[in-house]
């Protein structure tokens, strides 16, 4: 596929934590970015020479994708992605990619989750690190940690809320806040 910027990239559609975001399977419940992330055209592309596909989500449900067929606007390879599609496929492995680094980090802190369980408490935490206003990567993956190791006092204890609000209000970094908490 060919990126906005002209670079040249590997597709690898297959991998069953993108594929449904790429189709927009509507059955999967799984998905952080539900899709389609590719046109019809795109689609009807991919799936040309398949006659069935399917694949299990991550709660281990199995999905058959409805393949587009035969139509007039199909895009032929390689792929050109705009910036929302890229955009769309870097959100959609986000969570996979701070559980990678909690797992490389701190792997204490999911001993006792189920991996599903682990891809949900990390999808919610990305949405509540970016509520506060983190981008990051670093921040993101110790905001997630944070939550973790604090559950469900990260979200009561007025201490951390009141510092969390400063860092929300740019009144202090997160790294600096992360040192005042608790």
């Amino acid at each position: 596929m060919i990126l906005p910027d002209g670079e040249t990239m590997f597709f690898a559609f297959w991998d069953p934590a993108v594929l449904g975001t790429l189709v927009g399977q509507e059955d999967d419940f799984t998905l952080h970015v539900p899709g389609p992330v590719l046109t019809l055209g795109q689609q009807a592309n991919l799936s040309e020479i398949i006659t069935t596909w399917w694949y299990w989500d991550r709660a281990g449900i199995f999905h058959t994708i409805a393949l587009p067929r035969q139509l007039p606007e199909a895009a032929r390879a390689p792929f050109h992605l705009d910036q929302a599609q890229v955009d769309s496929l870097v959100e959609a492995s986000l969570p996979d990619h701070l559980l990678y680094f909690v797992r490389l980090n701190q792997p204490h802190l999911l001993d006792a989750i189920p991996e599903l369980q682990q891809y949900r408490i990390v999808c919610a935490a990305l949405q509540s690190a970016r509520s506060i206003g983190l981008e990051q990567m670093r921040d993101l993956v110790n905001y997630v940690c944070l939550m973790l190791f604090y559950k469900d006092e990260m979200l009561q204890d007025q201490v951390i809320l009141v510092l969390l609000d400063r860092v929300r209000n740019k009144e202090i970094s997160f790294d600096e806040a992360m040192q005042l908490f608790p």
